[in-house]
């Protein structure tokens, strides 16, 4: 299955739910519930107060999915590894 990934500029942060991630990144909430235990993604909401039903994200997380993906798919790093990489980009 190959994906398309689109490209752009974001001209405005704003908050996303968990389910307009998932759609945005053609992903399940399953994996993105994944990404978040990992500490991937960050949410805006307070992860002990909030179902992930209720989750919010910015749209930088956007990206972040998309490493992660491309992580998974091209070297086949486990969500540590994806993890420990992104941190280190972000430094």
């Amino acid at each position: 299955m190959t994906q398309k990934i689109l490209r752009g500029t974001i001209v405005e942060e704003t908050s996303i739910t968990l389910a307009e991630l998932s759609r945005i990144c053609c992903v399940g909430t399953s994996y993105l519930i994944e990404l978040v235990t990992e500490g991937i993604l960050d949410q805006v909401s307070d992860m002990q107060l909030a179902e992930p039903g209720q989750w919010f994200f910015t749209v930088n997380c956007i990206k972040r999915v998309h490493i992660s993906l491309r992580l998974q798919q091209d070297l086949a790093l486990n969500l540590a590894g994806i993890a420990l990489i992104i941190d280190r980009i972000a430094e």
